[in-house]
């Protein structure tokens, strides 16, 4: 089976999940961790182990907010397991195509492809680039 992870400095994990939710119904494959001020990413680090070292026949995709946070930096000593796989960066994006792929063979097919495609649905738009795209007047 395959478990999901997100944890996060404050609720955008709680959040995420819940948006995740609100698209894909309940998941009951996928927990949360919150780090507030004052305690350590460390403590639930060593809760997700303990899960792990449980459910050894389980893989684990753990998806952090910030590359080199602490939250992440406290999650990256999982990777000591065969089982356990770190995504840092997660968005909604990224977390929809996790979950919705996770019967595909390969645990690592489906965070490359996710990662792949979250890149590609990143863009940026103003006034002036719709000008140029569209090829228009100024409207004001």
């Amino acid at each position: 089976m395959r478990k999901i992870i997100i944890a996060s400095h404050g609720d955008f994990s709680k959040g995420l999940l819940s948006s995740i939710e609100m698209i894909l119904s309940k998941q009951e494959n996928i927990r949360t961790y919150s780090l507030y001020p004052g305690e350590s990413p460390e403590l639930f680090s060593k809760e997700v182990e303990s899960e792990i070292l449980k459910n050894l026949e389980n893989e684990y995709i753990i998806m952090t907010d910030l590359l080199g946070g602490s939250v992440h930096t406290a999650m990256t000593t999982l990777c000591k397991y065969k089982n356990v796989h770190l995504i840092s960066g997660v968005s909604l994006n990224l977390a929809l195509e996790v979950v919705t792929n996770l019967k595909e063979e390969r645990v690592e097919n489906i965070i490359e492809e996710a990662i792949k495609l979250n890149f590609e649905q990143v863009t940026y738009m103003n006034f002036n680039k719709i000008k140029e795209d569209e090829g228009e007047e100024e409207l004001w």
